[in-house]
């Protein structure tokens, strides 16, 4: 399991920048000890925003005695456990330390932890959005987020980019639209919720239409979204997942 947390530090002034990465590496981590004496792997301003990738207190071993697949043990934590001999009384894989530019003795020390998330275990999940077309030019596309944070274009109609397309983003933000999904509670909607079903209830004609899908830890589940269904609190929320999809990946620039 690998934990990531954005962190700013501050001791004296505030500078705007990207996040700087830190990830944990023979060369980077403390195994089992916190000492004043440690150089430094990193430096940084007051004010930068840093982003600490950690992993978690046991060994490929372990993990593997306990049913964790040998591909889903990071090969980070394989480097460490093989690599360093530097170890203290504590079991645990510390990453750092850091080291703030400028900062002088009684300074104020401030971090501010800005998010923390895990990271997906599972290297198979898919989530999928496939519009449909309306009467009319709604834009009709498949569009995939692997884990990863591989993304798989199919454009069909009514969009500036049909046929097939590549993108890549963040694979935390696969991880959002995870959460995303279990905010709606997406596994317990109905598989369909079209003209006829019960969830749909009096419908207008020609409305285009949404299929979205998770695929997570061996499971599928995928709704279907006729936009002409009535209103109601359910499809507020599926619609608005829809939509939080489309920006988390960034469809826009394939559609317009």
């Amino acid at each position: 399991m690998k934990i990531i947390g954005f962190i700013a530090l501050c001791a004296l002034t505030v500078n705007a920048q990207q996040p700087v990465q830190l990830k944990p590496t023979p060369k980077t981590a403390a195994w089992g000890y916190y000492d004043a004496s440690t150089p430094p792997v990193l430096r940084v301003k007051s004010g930068d925003t840093v982003e600490v990738q950690t992993l978690i207190t046991s060994t490929p071993v372990r993990l593997e005695g306990a049913g964790v697949k040998p591909a889903d043990v990071e090969q980070s934590l394989r480097d460490i456990v093989k690599e360093v001999t530097n170890k203290g009384p504590g079991g645990h894989i510390l990453t750092g330390a850091i080291f703030i530019e400028t900062a002088e003795p009684d300074d104020v020390l401030e971090v501010r932890i800005k998010s923390i998330f895990v990271t997906a275990q599972d290297k198979t999940g898919l989530i999928t959005l496939e519009r449909g077309v309306c009467f009319g030019t709604c834009p009709s596309y498949i569009v995939t987020l692997a884990s990863d944070g591989k993304v798989t274009w199919q454009g069909r109609d009514y969009v500036k980019t049909t046929g097939p397309a590549t993108a890549q983003i963040k694979p935390e933000d696969f991880n959002r639209l995870v959460k995303e999904f279990e905010k709606i509670k997406f596994t317990t909607l109905d598989d369909k919720y079209q003209p006829g079903t019960p969830g749909c209830g009096p419908s207008a004609t020609d409305m285009p239409s949404a299929q979205t899908s998770i695929q997570l830890n061996s499971k599928t589940k995928s709704v279907l979204h006729y936009y002409g269904c009535r209103d109601s609190e359910v499809l507020r929320a599926l619609t608005a997942l829809e939509r939080k999809i489309d920006e988390v990946i960034g469809t826009e620039k394939w559609i317009k």
